[in-house]
């Protein structure tokens, strides 16, 4: 039981998380663009509850065998972890409803689906 509960608690997290953070980061490119909106409107998608819940796995199963790792490594491990599952999430996604619903246009995007510029924020969640 303490799988599916910590299974919510992961999906609750991250989308709270994701709502914040692209909350933050519309109104600061409202500002830039000169649209002033102070509603601080945050979004995800109901798909995300899943792939944020499923981060249980990875840290019940990795955290035990990387506990003793020096913390740089550590961090830098969940960061490409993290990577490497939003990547496949992603594919999956696009493959099963035909859209995958982030779609990154960055030079350091890759395919779409992840955002290389993003694995410092990735490490420090993990």
């Amino acid at each position: 039981m303490s799988l599916v509960v910590d299974f919510c608690i992961f999906g609750m997290f991250g989308i709270t998380l994701e709502v914040l953070f692209t909350s933050v980061k519309n109104f600061f490119r409202g500002l830039v663009v000169g649209e002033r909106d102070y509603s601080l409107k945050g979004e995800s998608y109901f798909w995300m509850f899943f792939i944020y819940g499923s981060a249980v796995f990875l840290f019940y199963y990795v955290y035990p065998v990387m506990s003793s790792w020096d913390l740089l490594f550590r961090l830098l491990t969940y960061g490409v972890l993290i990577l490497l599952c939003e990547y496949v999430f992603g594919w999956l996604l696009e493959k099963l409803t035909g859209k995958c619903p982030w779609e990154y246009t960055s030079r350091f995007s890759v395919s779409g689906f992840i955002r290389l510029d993003y694995l410092p924020v990735w490490m420090v969640l993990g």
